[in-house]
């Protein structure tokens, strides 16, 4: 990477994801200033039993700019200050909300509020299929951008599918996949394949594949094996693939 003229004294935060074949992921992240017209380079060695990496390049020039706003924009969501929508979701459970927040997110809310899908009189909009902890933590990354928790990137996918939280989808898929495990990962194979994500389906047979000893004893490949065949085949043609 080459720091352009206007970089000097500017802080970065770089940050290594490294996925092992048959490992949990490995993350290191370092702070630096870069020096004007500089470069920095990684190099990687022994790349044979590296299956991705992933670089992420932060800039942290702004960084107290940005806390501050996030600050403030969880302050107007836990206040309901100037809230103009109420969010229910399938229990019953009322978020209140900002039009101009979840329209500025959301091409889907953008629509929903332009073509009148409140309730008469009440600016309600009922989710049906939405418990409270997802729509809680959506709200909370539509204001903030805030990380996801790990355990719950899968219902958050989902949401982020229904109302095309695209940036909230990348997080989700590579929650799903740095916490993939033995015990969870058939579930998460099937949780691809329903959502048509290519990439997750991938990465969720190449890890059955590589640890097929330990997966086939799970009660989650079990069930696997008894709903959905054609999964248990594209499986079993990638232990072909890695051991013949």
């Amino acid at each position: 990477m080459c720091l352009r003229e206007d970089d000097k004294d500017t802080s970065y935060r770089f940050t290594l994801t490294i996925e092992k074949f048959g490992c949990e992921a490995i993350t290191r992240s370092i702070e630096i200033v870069g020096n004007e017209g500089g470069t920095i380079s990684v190099n990687c060695n022994n790349l044979s039993e590296i299956q991705d990496i992933y670089i992420k390049i932060e800039s942290l020039s702004n960084k107290s700019t940005e806390c501050n706003m996030t600050h403030d924009f969880a302050k107007i969501l836990a206040s309901e200050e100037s809230s103009d929508v109420t969010l229910v979701t399938g229990d019953g459970t009322e978020f209140k909300a900002h039009t101009f927040v979840l329209s500025a997110r959301s091409v889907v809310f953008a629509a929903m509020f332009r073509n009148d899908f409140l309730e008469r009189n009440t600016s309600r909009i009922t989710i049906e299929d939405m418990d409270a902890e997802v729509m809680k933590e959506m709200l909370n990354y539509l204001y903030t951008d805030r990380k996801i928790p790990n355990q719950m990137a899968a219902p958050l996918y989902t949401a982020a599918n229904k109302y095309a939280l695209l940036h909230l989808q990348d997080m989700c898929e590579q929650a799903l996949i740095e916490t993939m495990d033995v015990a969870s990962v058939a579930d998460t194979l099937r949780f691809a394949d329903l959502h048509g994500n290519e990439r997750l389906k991938t990465k969720a047979i190449t890890f059955i594949a590589r640890n097929i000893k330990t997966v086939t004893d799970t009660e989650s490949w079990k069930n696997l094996r008894q709903t959905d065949h054609q999964l248990c085949m594209d499986v079993l043609e990638e232990v072909a693939k890695q051991h013949f």
